[in-house]
């Protein structure tokens, strides 16, 4: 299945790691309904950015 890096940019203020670890919890907990495998994450708190590495179908899915 291919990887692909999904961004999210211009995240709520005050937004911290913790709260991202808790929303990726929360994708990892409904990814097989999707068919999407969520590798690993990443957060820039300053630059307000998540990255996340996700094995899917497609980009869209």
């Amino acid at each position: 299945m291919p990887i692909f890096m999904d961004v999210h940019e211009n995240l709520p203020d005050g937004t911290t790691a913790k709260d991202v670890a808790q929303a990726h919890q929360a994708d990892m907990a409904k990814q097989r309904e999707y068919g999407v495998n969520y590798m690993r994450y990443w957060v820039d708190e300053k630059e307000q950015k998540v990255f996340c590495l996700v094995e899917a179908p497609d980009a869209e899915t």
